[in-house]
């Protein structure tokens, strides 16, 4: 439980994204039920990644924090975006010292549109229409691929395929695009 009187639960991208691959491995290892918690646990990291993402560039850009009420990825993306335009782009800062030659590099890798749409689509596996939609889904066979109906084998494959896209972004270390970057665009802007 963590310390006495608190529960112990790491809110960070990359937590949950370490919790959802555990359970796919339960699931893997016959824990049928740890399948959907995996979905839910990818989906909150989108989510997590995406709130981060906004904080920090409300500090960066000195506006107050909102009180975000949004939860759609595409429009905490959207949202992101009109804050601060570069965050879409990726950005790799090397800092190097010059004497030794040692080198430090920090990343900001953006919250993709496709990741984006990956959380509407885990939404779709942790309803119970799922089981409905997909009348096969107790199989432990992947789905011939002329089939409409897929199993939870083809659904698990999905799930690997976000916590990939998510591992990617959570690979930055950086909350937002390095502010300095985009005042020497508008100063090489100037110049021209």
């Amino acid at each position: 439980m963590g310390e006495k009187g608190f529960f112990r639960y790491d809110l960070p991208a990359r937590c949950f994204l370490e919790r959802a691959r555990g359970l796919i491995e339960r699931f893997d290892n016959g824990e049928t039920e740890c399948f959907i918690y995996a979905a839910l646990e990818l989906r909150m990291g989108i989510e997590s990644r995406l709130y981060y993402y906004i904080e920090s560039a409300l500090r960066t850009a000195k506006q107050p924090p909102e009180r975000i009420k949004e939860y759609s990825a595409s429009k905490l993306l959207a949202i992101l975006a009109k804050i601060d335009p570069q965050a879409g782009s990726p950005v790799t800062l090397i800092i190097r010292e010059e004497r030794s030659g040692s080198a430090t590099a920090l990343e900001y890798t953006p919250v993709t549109p496709l990741l984006a749409s990956y959380r509407g689509m885990l939404g779709e596996l942790l309803h119970f229409k799922f089981f409905k939609n997909n009348t096969a889904w107790f199989k432990k066979t992947r789905s011939k691929s002329h089939e409409k109906r897929q199993t939870m084998y083809d659904h698990r494959d999905f799930l690997v395929d976000v916590s990939q896209e998510l591992s990617k972004v959570v690979r930055g270390s950086l909350g937002a695009p390095p502010v300095f970057l985009s005042q020497m665009d508008q100063l090489s802007t100037a110049e021209e």
